[in-house]
């Protein structure tokens, strides 16, 4: 019976601990699309959000993109919010944004990362070299999610400096996240993985 407890314990603290948590933080991408920006080595795009009351974990952004003209090198990442716009580089992005229409991108952050509650942050997308892509924005500024959307901000400059602008029609994303598990789940989940281990154990426990 006592093993039988424990092995539940275990359970229940890798099922607290378990990834298929994962929400959607903010998305638009249900919104109609007004039109697509055209990024190249001349004008980048940043889009803001700002998380919830909660620290989540960022699994990966999605965005509405496409019509990708060339072959130029394409670029996304997230940055810290800064006075006028995109200030500290958190984390790059895979990013593969195609030649057909507009369609949902997955963007996969390189490291792991830890979004802040009620922080802001930009992704920026931009690119570099011979050729363009296509980022989509929204008409108006409804979404769905504990987040919101804020500013989005523009650079000629291939992200040197910024110019932010108001938060209509914002740029059509989802910021797919999942829950920091409380420090008393990882409690559950260390007294679960021992018990787990003297089960296995020659001599028990």
């Amino acid at each position: 019976m006592y093993r039988s407890a424990i092995g539940a314990l275990a359970v229940a603290a890798a099922f607290a601990y378990s990834p298929s948590y994962a929400v959607v933080l903010i998305s638009n991408m249900a919104q109609p699309t007004r039109d697509a920006t055209k990024i190249d080595a001349s004008l980048w795009a940043a889009q803001s959000f700002t998380t919830d009351a909660d620290a989540h974990r960022l699994n990966g952004i999605d965005i509405l993109a496409g019509r990708r003209a060339g072959d130029p090198v394409q670029f996304a990442a997230l940055y810290s919010d800064g006075a006028g716009g995109p200030d500290t580089l958190l984390s790059t992005f895979s990013i593969a944004i195609g030649s057909g229409s507009l369609a949902v991108t997955t963007l996969l952050p390189a490291m792991q990362l830890l979004l802040a509650p009620s922080t802001a942050y930009w992704l920026v997308i931009g690119a570099s070299g011979v050729g363009s892509v296509g980022w989509a924005y929204a008409e108006g500024n409804a979404y769905s999610g504990t987040g919101s959307f804020g500013a989005y901000a523009y650079s000629d400059n291939l992200g040197a400096t910024w110019s932010a602008f108001g938060i209509e029609n914002p740029y059509q994303m989802a910021v797919d996240v999942a829950a920091v598990p409380e420090p008393s789940a990882w409690a559950m989940l260390v007294v679960g993985l021992l018990a787990v281990s003297c089960r296995r154990s020659r001599r028990g426990c």
